[in-house]
């Protein structure tokens, strides 16, 4: 069987393509151990030259069709074009959408808890460990049994799975085994994030609920609307407004930690910060201040925002990293004033944080950031510092705390 060919013809093989596959036909009849009995009577017969090798053409045929059909299914496996078709149990609902869009502290969140607490059964999806943390605590105290599920702990309130569930985005369960009634996807705009945006997105397309609310900035229902219309799913968009106003102060607090006043939250960057900062107003003002940081245990951080929001406490000031914007329920009640600065960590949170600013206070604000050319830093923070300029605010990374004089 070293050298044989078929006669063209009974195929849609391309001549290359047909040469190949009857190399591959021979090597499958020379090395494989259990042919089909058929096919070793047609080899031995043609040994004998008692048949042709045209016998062996249906089998052939059968061969290259069985490896079409395998080609087929590999194709259909790799396909990642339509991400909606990964989410089988999500397909098979029809979900509603209820986008809550709004700023902070607008109320959006908590009506979306409401319909949580009062559904049989539902799932929370939080961008934090200790938000996840904070609505278990919420659920249960409200007499609605809840299992929390973080990427670090995993708590089951009963002998069985409670109805309800709060987790972290990425812990959410989009596989078939569990659907809910209502679903809470918190912080929806973080699925443009680039290092984290796929939770969100993942959730978004395959969160196994019937009705799911949507949490967060006004800025993502675009982004929203084009991805729910690959799973052609029905979105209402409700919009909220600030319950409070948000102020600029207009001076700085110039590390005058005298100044400092009760309920006010400082934004620190590491934890040795916030050690630094909290002995520094604990010495200032005698305030006793609460921590706040991704390293503490769940149960930690939620008692120290706890001691925070108690009035009765003598924890009157928060130290905390940004963990606190991303939707931390805390009673800091300190206005931006004109002439103060913002720091962030990042040049993406600084170009959110100055487009936020704006947008509530009217105010213009001047951006400092190391990977600005030293001119235009010198400018931004000149602008800052005339009073006569409409720059009252000022978004910065740490840069500011190496000496620059504003």
């Amino acid at each position: 069987m070293s050298s044989f060919w078929f006669s063209c013809g009974g195929h849609d093989l391309k001549e290359e393509e047909f040469e190949d596959a009857q190399q591959k036909f021979k090597k499958y009849l020379n090395e494989y151990q259990q042919l089909d009995p058929e096919i070793n009577d047609i080899i031995m017969r043609i040994a004998t030259k008692q048949e042709d090798v045209e016998a062996l053409r249906p089998h052939f045929l059968a061969f290259v069709n069985q490896g079409s059909q395998h080609l087929e299914r590999l194709k259909h496996i790799s396909d990642l074009s339509n991400p909606a078709f990964w989410f089988p149990a999500a397909r098979d609902l029809k979900r509603k959408f209820i986008f809550h869009a709004g700023p902070t502290n607008s109320g959006k969140t908590h009506e979306a808890l409401q319909r949580f607490f009062s559904s049989k059964s539902g799932v929370y999806c939080a961008p934090l460990r200790m938000l996840a943390a904070e609505i278990h605590q919420r659920c249960n105290s409200e007499g609605v049994p809840c299992d929390l599920l973080t990427g670090e702990e995993k708590v089951t309130v009963g002998e069985f799975e409670a109805p309800h569930i709060s987790c972290t985005v990425e812990m959410c369960n989009t596989g078939k085994e569990k659907t809910y009634d209502v679903g809470i996807i918190d912080e929806v705009q973080m699925l443009k994030d680039s290092e984290r945006g796929s939770a969100w997105t993942r959730a978004l397309l395959g969160l196994p609920a019937r009705e799911i609310h949507l949490c967060g900035s006004s800025a993502a229902i675009s982004v929203v609307q084009r991805v729910l219309a690959t799973t052609e799913e029905e979105l209402e968009i409700k919009m909220y407004d600030r319950l409070s106003p948000l102020k600029v102060s207009r001076r700085s607090l110039r590390d005058a930690y005298s100044d400092i006043r009760e309920g006010d939250c400082i934004v620190a960057f590491s934890r040795k910060h916030i050690f630094a900062i909290k002995q520094k107003v604990e010495s200032a003002t005698g305030y006793q201040c609460a921590v706040v940081y991704g390293g503490l245990p769940s149960a930690t951080r939620l008692e120290q925002s706890r001691l925070f929001n108690d009035p009765n406490s003598n924890f009157k000031v928060l130290v905390a990293t940004d963990a606190i914007g991303m939707g931390l329920n805390l009673d800091a009640y300190s206005d931006i004033r004109e002439g103060d600065c913002i720091v962030a960590f990042s040049r993406k949170h600084i170009f959110a944080i100055k487009q936020k600013v704006e947008s509530a206070t009217g105010y213009q604000c001047a951006v400092v950031y190391g990977g600005l050319p030293s001119a235009t830093r010198l400018e931004q923070s000149r602008l800052f510092n005339d009073p006569n300029s409409n720059f009252k605010v000022l978004v910065a990374t740490d840069a500011i705390g190496m000496g620059l004089n504003l």
